[in-house]
């Protein structure tokens, strides 16, 4: 419903435009990229089905776009 992804989107921690970092390179080695949210709830065609992610983010380093698919430090955080 309309206002269960309200509630979701209420509960994301970054807005479109934050500056983040993005875990690229896994749990065992992280490897921190800089980048901007330019979108929340992200979902794409050629993603699983049921899955959105909870962010899209462009890096800043390549201009790459990539998904952040939860809400975890260890997956997205706020600049160091």
């Amino acid at each position: 419903t309309q206002e269960l992804e309200q509630t979701r989107l209420e509960q994301l921690r970054f807005n479109v435009g934050d500056p983040v970092e993005c875990n690229c390179g896994g749990m065992r080695r992280p490897t921190w990229k800089k980048g901007v949210v330019v979108q929340k709830r992200y979902r794409d065609e050629y993603m699983p089905p049921g899955l959105v992610a909870a962010y899209q983010v462009r890096l800043d380093d390549s201009g790459d776009l990539i998904y952040a698919p939860e809400d975890f430090d260890e997956i997205i955080r706020k600049p160091l």
